[in-house]
């Protein structure tokens, strides 16, 4: 069986706004491999995808292996394909940059307390304001270099929610003195690995509708 990759289906389009699926594949492009895509809609899984053993995207199955977690398939893409081009970076501070951020938008994101977005808004300014320190602390282009390593892949799906959500939902917008971010967005999101694997904003609007909806 070739290399398989269940993704979230959109809701407009064919393709949907996972963030975790959105890194599995950026991790795909950059080894220069195009694995079958099957789109699972979400909120109606058939059955062939739960027998899988994950009600969750995305699942990578390539042949008797078969993965559920975002970054184990993206480990076994970066090992198996053209290891000596590995995304992998040993720089403990890389791997931890940025990860607190996604978790401060959610929790604004799933707030309908008004009285709570000001100390939520906070949060998730105090770890952008780190990540964006920690880039002016470097001369990289991104997180450990100046290419795409792992970190970028998780980081840069995540920060593309962010930025279209956040303002859609909560009018939040990154600083505009927070630079070095902000030049990091503009060169990662003009990586060839995230304009093949992107998503329409609408689709990440309609994605977090949903969510907040409670469907």
């Amino acid at each position: 069986m070739a290399l398989t990759l269940y993704i979230k289906a959109g809701q407009h389009t064919l393709l949907g706004d996972c963030p975790f699926c959105h890194r599995v594949r950026m991790v795909a492009a950059l080894k220069n491999i195009e694995p079958e895509l099957v789109f699972i809609n979400v909120a109606h899984k058939p059955e062939s995808f739960t027998k899988l053993g994950s009600n969750t995207v995305p699942v990578m199955q390539d042949g008797d292996v078969i993965l559920t977690d975002s970054n184990d398939i993206s480990c076994y893409l970066d090992e198996k394909y053209q290891p000596t081009k590995a995304l992998e970076t040993n720089d403990e501070n890389c791997k931890s940059a940025g990860a607190a951020i996604f978790g401060k938008f959610a929790a604004l994101m799933k707030n309908k307390d008004s009285a709570l977005d000001g100390s939520l808004r906070q949060k998730l300014l105090d770890e952008l304001r780190n990540f964006n320190e920690f880039l002016s602390s470097r001369s990289n282009r991104f997180i450990s270099g100046d290419s795409l390593t792992h970190p970028d892949c998780s980081l840069l799906p995540k920060l593309y929610h962010v930025r279209v959500a956040g303002k859609h939902f909560k009018h939040f917008d990154i600083p505009k003195d927070f630079a070095k971010l902000l030049e990091y967005l503009k060169a990662g999101f003009e990586t060839e690995a995230f304009k093949k694997t992107v998503y329409l904003e609408d689709e990440v609007i309609a994605g977090w509708q949903k969510h907040l909806n409670g469907n």
